[in-house]
């Protein structure tokens, strides 16, 4: 009989699969948005094609899905731009 690894276990870790490092804070590879209807969601900042202001902001993911949000596009701009900065920070 096999065994099947099941991510983020402690058997697929010792086996050499690794999770990804979250600080304990979360998943780090988002950023929160807020839905028109004032529901809090949050999407991968990777996946940000474009934003537009028509009148409303509106996200278009590389996977083709729209969002439209309550945040200016100025504030999804500035999240998704920390995102990058924290990516890319230098970490010994």
């Amino acid at each position: 009989m096999r065994t099947r690894r099941v991510p983020g276990s402690a058997r697929s870790r010792a086996c050499g699969s690794r999770r990804p490092r979250t600080g304990g804070t979360g998943a780090k590879n988002v950023i929160t948005l807020t839905r028109l209807n004032g529901n809090h969601f949050v999407v991968n900042a990777e996946l940000i094609r474009t934003i537009e202001e028509r009148p409303d902001t509106t996200i278009v993911l590389t996977t083709g899905d729209t969002l439209i949000v309550k945040e200016r596009m100025d504030e999804v701009v500035a999240k998704a731009i920390e995102y990058g900065r924290m990516v890319r920070a230098f970490v010994p």
